[in-house]
Protein backbone atom coordinates (compact mmCIF):
# COMPACT_ATOMS: atom_id res chain seq x y z
CA UNK A 1 0.00 0.00 0.00
CA UNK A 2 2.58 2.36 0.73
CA UNK A 3 4.12 1.83 -2.69
CA UNK A 4 0.82 2.61 -4.20
CA UNK A 5 0.72 5.58 -2.24
CA UNK A 6 3.72 6.82 -3.44
CA UNK A 7 2.93 6.33 -6.96
CA UNK A 8 0.15 8.37 -6.52
CA UNK A 9 1.85 11.12 -4.98
CA UNK A 10 4.13 10.77 -7.95
CA UNK A 11 1.13 10.77 -10.42
CA UNK A 12 -0.49 14.02 -8.83
CA UNK A 13 3.22 15.84 -9.42
CA UNK A 14 3.51 15.10 -12.73
CA UNK A 15 -0.28 16.16 -13.33
CA UNK A 16 0.85 19.56 -12.13
CA UNK A 17 3.40 21.78 -14.32
CA UNK A 18 6.69 22.59 -14.16
CA UNK A 19 6.01 26.19 -13.67
CA UNK A 20 3.33 25.86 -10.85
CA UNK A 21 5.35 27.82 -8.22
CA UNK A 22 3.57 29.61 -5.71
CA UNK A 23 5.56 33.11 -5.96
CA UNK A 24 6.36 35.31 -2.57
CA UNK A 25 7.16 38.06 -4.38
CA UNK A 26 5.12 40.20 -7.56
CA UNK A 27 6.43 38.43 -10.92
CA UNK A 28 7.21 42.02 -11.89
CA UNK A 29 10.45 42.12 -9.46
CA UNK A 30 11.41 38.21 -9.73
CA UNK A 31 14.05 38.85 -11.39
CA UNK A 32 15.02 41.70 -8.94
CA UNK A 33 16.62 40.49 -5.35
CA UNK A 34 16.95 44.03 -4.26
CA UNK A 35 13.43 45.29 -5.02
CA UNK A 36 9.76 45.89 -3.53
CA UNK A 37 6.52 46.56 -5.36
CA UNK A 38 6.46 50.07 -6.29
CA UNK A 39 3.01 50.46 -4.54
CA UNK A 40 3.29 49.09 -0.76
CA UNK A 41 -0.64 50.50 -0.20
CA UNK A 42 -2.66 47.95 1.80
CA UNK A 43 -5.01 47.06 -0.56
CA UNK A 44 -2.11 46.70 -3.42
CA UNK A 45 -0.51 44.26 -1.54
CA UNK A 46 -3.67 42.82 -0.10
CA UNK A 47 -4.81 42.01 -3.97
CA UNK A 48 -1.70 41.60 -4.93
CA UNK A 49 -1.65 38.59 -2.13
CA UNK A 50 -5.64 37.06 -2.92
CA UNK A 51 -4.70 37.27 -6.58
CA UNK A 52 -1.42 35.24 -6.56
CA UNK A 53 -2.90 32.45 -3.71
CA UNK A 54 -6.31 32.17 -6.08
CA UNK A 55 -4.09 31.94 -9.06
CA UNK A 56 -1.79 28.78 -7.55
CA UNK A 57 -4.87 27.28 -5.88
CA UNK A 58 -6.75 27.23 -9.41
CA UNK A 59 -4.03 26.02 -10.84
CA UNK A 60 -3.41 22.64 -8.61
CA UNK A 61 -7.00 22.10 -7.08
CA UNK A 62 -8.56 19.69 -9.49
CA UNK A 63 -5.44 17.57 -9.24
CA UNK A 64 -4.79 17.51 -5.73
CA UNK A 65 -8.50 17.17 -4.57
CA UNK A 66 -9.39 14.06 -1.94
CA UNK A 67 -11.25 12.23 -5.22
CA UNK A 68 -8.55 12.64 -7.47
CA UNK A 69 -5.57 11.73 -5.21
CA UNK A 70 -7.49 8.80 -3.77
CA UNK A 71 -8.32 7.72 -7.47
CA UNK A 72 -4.96 7.93 -8.18
CA UNK A 73 -4.07 5.63 -5.01
CA UNK A 74 -6.48 3.24 -6.11
CA UNK A 75 -4.95 2.62 -9.46
CA UNK A 76 -2.26 1.70 -7.93
CA UNK A 77 -3.17 -0.37 -5.05
CA UNK A 78 -5.20 -2.60 -7.89
CA UNK A 79 -2.02 -2.78 -10.39
CA UNK A 80 0.15 -3.64 -7.60
CA UNK A 81 -1.65 -6.98 -6.82
CA UNK A 82 -0.66 -10.37 -6.08
CA UNK A 83 -0.20 -11.08 -9.49
CA UNK A 84 1.83 -8.29 -10.57
CA UNK A 85 3.90 -8.56 -7.29
CA UNK A 86 4.67 -12.46 -8.69
CA UNK A 87 6.70 -10.97 -11.85
CA UNK A 88 10.10 -9.83 -10.78
CA UNK A 89 10.24 -7.30 -13.54
CA UNK A 90 7.38 -5.68 -12.23
CA UNK A 91 9.40 -5.70 -8.98
CA UNK A 92 12.37 -4.27 -10.26
CA UNK A 93 10.67 -1.62 -12.69
CA UNK A 94 7.69 -0.45 -10.47
CA UNK A 95 9.30 -0.18 -6.93
CA UNK A 96 11.96 1.91 -5.63
CA UNK A 97 15.34 0.64 -4.93
CA UNK A 98 15.49 2.33 -1.65
CA UNK A 99 12.32 0.92 -0.56
CA UNK A 100 12.81 -2.70 -1.42
CA UNK A 101 16.16 -2.38 0.84
CA UNK A 102 14.26 -0.80 3.10
CA UNK A 103 12.00 -3.61 2.96
CA UNK A 104 14.74 -6.16 3.47
CA UNK A 105 15.54 -5.11 6.99
CA UNK A 106 14.74 -8.09 9.22
CA UNK A 107 16.24 -10.30 6.75
CA UNK A 108 19.39 -8.46 6.86
CA UNK A 109 19.57 -8.17 10.53
CA UNK A 110 18.44 -11.98 10.94
CA UNK A 111 21.35 -13.23 8.44
CA UNK A 112 23.46 -11.21 10.57
CA UNK A 113 24.14 -7.88 8.72
CA UNK A 114 24.16 -4.62 11.52
CA UNK A 115 21.11 -2.96 9.34
CA UNK A 116 20.49 -2.40 5.04
CA UNK A 117 23.51 0.15 4.98
CA UNK A 118 25.54 -2.28 5.84
CA UNK A 119 24.22 -5.07 3.50
CA UNK A 120 24.06 -2.57 0.75
CA UNK A 121 27.50 -1.43 1.40
CA UNK A 122 28.27 -5.89 1.08
CA UNK A 123 26.16 -5.93 -2.19
CA UNK A 124 27.81 -3.06 -3.87
CA UNK A 125 31.40 -3.68 -2.78
CA UNK A 126 31.02 -7.57 -4.72
CA UNK A 127 29.02 -6.19 -7.22
CA UNK A 128 32.11 -3.40 -8.15
CA UNK A 129 34.38 -6.37 -7.61
CA UNK A 130 32.27 -8.86 -9.90
CA UNK A 131 32.51 -6.03 -12.38
CA UNK A 132 36.49 -5.43 -12.26
CA UNK A 133 37.09 -9.28 -12.52
CA UNK A 134 34.52 -9.91 -15.24
CA UNK A 135 34.39 -7.47 -17.91
CA UNK A 136 33.56 -9.67 -20.91
CA UNK A 137 29.96 -11.13 -19.04
CA UNK A 138 29.38 -7.59 -17.93
CA UNK A 139 29.86 -6.71 -21.73
CA UNK A 140 27.88 -9.65 -22.71
CA UNK A 141 24.87 -8.76 -19.89
CA UNK A 142 24.87 -5.15 -21.51
CA UNK A 143 25.68 -4.79 -24.60
CA UNK A 144 25.71 -0.93 -24.37
CA UNK A 145 29.15 -0.99 -22.72
CA UNK A 146 30.58 -2.61 -24.83
CA UNK A 147 29.64 -0.29 -27.47
CA UNK A 148 30.50 3.17 -25.10
CA UNK A 149 33.85 1.56 -24.44
CA UNK A 150 34.48 0.61 -28.20
CA UNK A 151 33.35 4.53 -29.26
CA UNK A 152 36.06 5.77 -26.43
CA UNK A 153 38.83 3.29 -27.25
CA UNK A 154 38.22 4.55 -31.01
Amino acid sequence: MYLAARWAIGKAKLCLSPKQELYSRPIDILDKPMAIPQDCSCDVIETWLINTIYAFYQQISATLKKEAVTQGYQHYVNLFDKYFCQEITNILVWFSGKDLLAALEPWCIKTGYQNVAAFRETLTNNLIEWLRRNPEEVWAILPEWKALIHCLQT
